[in-house]
């Protein structure tokens, strides 16, 4: 291999580190931005339920819907956001395919070794050799690192969930309590 196509090679390693390195940046910007915010607002509204709502007369359907439209948007905001994240995991995925190329290419190992790693049906002689002699230091690579967004989207997504509902419960005990009444002479004829 010539040094012109080295140099091209060793350009677009670099660039996709890059690319990788600024995709990390912004899920993690944006992770700490919305959870920060749903910590904010969970919290108020508990205050606001706990503490105010029974203290004022005339609120209860306002803060019904301000909390049932807030938690339906906070819940679609992160649904977006889950799909989001699973685009940007896709072109890291795209980059440490080339990269692992790159490194095939030139004679490389550092991505190629953690990816044999945690895919040990797909490593070869000369891989599966290496992993053998360092065995005894490193047993798997470690998480990519962007896994841990997806279960705390969904929780606060289950959080506000679970906030709507416990809103609305108050509400539909009563309504549920007449239609099992009405039901129980209807079930006993």
């Amino acid at each position: 291999m010539n040094i012109d196509r080295q140099q091209v090679l060793l350009k677009e390693y670099e660039i996709c580190q890059q690319d990788n390195s600024s995709i990390g940046n912004q899920i993690w910007l944006s992770a700490s931005v919305l959870m920060s915010a749903n910590v904010a607002l969970l919290a108020w509204f508990a205050y606001v339920i706990i503490k105010e709502l029974p203290l004022r007369e005339n609120t209860e359907c306002l803060v019904l819907g301000l909390v049932t439209a807030v938690g339906m948007a906070i819940i679609a905001i992160f649904y977006c956001w889950i799909r989001w994240l699973n685009r940007m995991q896709f072109l890291k995925f795209i980059n440490y395919e080339r990269m692992r190329d790159i490194e095939t290419a030139l004679g490389m190992w550092k991505n190629r070794r953690a990816y044999g790693l945690d895919n040990r049906e797909e490593r070869t002689c000369q891989e599966e050799e290496l992993m053998k002699m360092r065995r005894k230091d490193v047993h798997h690579a470690p998480s990519k690192g962007l896994e841990g967004s997806k279960p705390m989207a969904i929780i606060t997504m289950v959080l506000w969930g679970i906030l709507v509902v416990a809103v609305w419960v108050p509400k539909l005990i009563p309504i549920v309590a007449a239609w099992v009444l009405k039901l129980i002479p209807i079930c006993l004829n």
